[in-house]
């Protein structure tokens, strides 16, 4: 492994950047369409934000820049950050829903040579009935949002008084940021940049490869590599999923008979292209807001949401 990592050209890596970076722009062109029921906002207004959680979920444990995200952005448009928040948990079903229909459309059309393990069956399902059942619910809230919000109010009966009023305020402001879902043209589009967003993704482990001197390989081991990564990371963990993401993305690549070592050095390269420069980015723009690690960590877990 050591020696595939000294042999790599690292040139193609640097190719890859941009392709990798435009797909982060369409999911600020994304996030635009999620936001639109909540306020107008422009994809070059939304990408610093979009870059700072990237860099947040990189430093910090438990994919904590989600929570990043919606504070941040929610303190400078003045809107509420649990309408922010959920409008991030759809694109991250979503998300998880495009990697799966690419892992299902590759074991059908052009399934690896080498049969895929159990676990990693097995997660694929797990994965799925998990976000299938998370999309149907929001789906079920959006267009059931009166009813969500009486049943709020039976449920609320057993809290103190001084609570009830904040939660069900929390979950008015939840609802009115799945006001997406219930635009049927819009959400098109946003399933539509999603596949742009992975595709693009895609093309980075696909240049990276070449740097690695992998054999040559189809696009869809690529695509399904990818996916495998992505979906082993969806689950909050370590910082940048570093070590699900390694495995998974070592072990599908090897199903394409690759070398383990050549797979593993090769997931550690991929991986080092997609953490290091948004991370370096992200700091740039942290310390052009005039914040700080410290002030990331902190103030999305100990500030209040209120109404808008």
């Amino acid at each position: 492994m050591g020696d595939a990592l000294k042999e790599a050209d690292y040139t193609w890596l640097v190719l890859g950047l941009p392709v990798y970076f435009l797909g982060i722009w369409m999911r600020a062109v994304r996030w635009q369409l999620l936001l639109s029921p909540i306020k107008s906002l422009r994809a070059g207004r939304l990408f610093p934000y979009v870059v700072l959680g990237f860099m947040a979920n990189n430093v910090l444990p438990l994919r904590a820049g989600e929570l990043v995200r919606a504070y941040l952005l929610g303190q400078k448009e003045g809107l509420s950050k649990t309408s922010i928040l959920a409008t991030i948990l759809v694109e991250r079903v979503l998300d998880a829903l495009t990697l799966l229909l690419f892992a299902l459309a590759v074991f059908l059309l052009a399934p690896p040579p080498v049969s895929p393990p159990e676990w990693l069956n097995t997660s694929l399902v797990v994965a799925a009935l998990v976000f299938v059942g998370a999309l149907l619910v929001a789906l079920a809230a959006a267009f059931l949002s009166g009813a969500a919000l009486a049943v709020t109010g039976v449920l609320v009966r057993a809290l103190p008084g001084g609570w009830r009023p904040r939660v069900q305020n929390l979950v008015r402001l939840f609802l009115e940021g799945l006001g997406s879902l219930r635009q049927g043209k819009a959400l098109g589009k946003v399933f539509v940049l999603s596949v742009v967003t992975w595709v693009a993704e895609t093309g980075l482990f696909f240049l990276v490869g070449y740097g690695f001197r992998l054999p040559a390989l189809p696009f869809h081991a690529f695509l399904l590599t990818m996916s495998a990564a992505n979906l082993g990371i969806s689950i909050p963990s370590s910082q940048g999923g570093i070590g699900p993401f390694e495995f998974m993305a070592s072990r599908t690549i090897a199903l394409f008979q690759v070398d383990l070592n050549l797979a593993t050095a090769y997931a550690f390269g991929v991986h080092a292209a997609l953490l290091v420069p948004v991370t370096l980015l992200g700091l740039f723009y942290l310390w052009r807001e005039h914040l700080s690690l410290k002030t990331l960590a902190e103030r999305p877990e100990t500030e209040s949401d209120g109404p808008v």
